[in-house]
């Protein structure tokens, strides 16, 4: 059995409003039963993205870092490597109108069980 962390995230707001308009949602499963003596277990996890500004369109560039890999300025690193992105792990959505919102899917694919987020 494992696992998986879901959340909804706001980014950047200070005081109530919006520095940038940005909200996501991430769906998964939050709990699977998987045999891992079958092979690993790859989830389907979609993500929603949601243009809150009444006025401006936004550029979403997604990209799913793999496991270890450092995010720019930061020390941060991914602290389990037991888990991989699979299929297209990069999409740019040039324009996202205000208002609006985008889902797409990706896929993780896990090598053994256990507790993961994939914030």
């Amino acid at each position: 059995d494992f696992c998986l962390s879901r959340g909804l995230g706001d980014v950047y707001k200070r005081q109530g409003q919006d520095i940038f308009p940005l909200r996501f949602i991430i769906d998964s499963p939050l709990h699977l039963i998987h045999s891992f003596d079958e092979g690993i277990c790859s989830v389907k996890i979609n993500f929603r993205v949601f243009n809150s500004s009444p006025f401006s369109s936004l550029s979403v560039n997604f990209e799913a870092l793999p496991p270890g890999k450092q995010i720019p300025d930061t020390k941060e690193t991914t602290l389990s490597s037991d888990y991989f992105w699979s299929g297209v792990t990069s999409q740019l959505f040039p324009k996202l109108l205000p208002f609006t919102e985008l889902s797409f899917d990706v896929t993780a694919c896990f090598s053994r069980s256990g507790v993961y987020n994939i914030n």
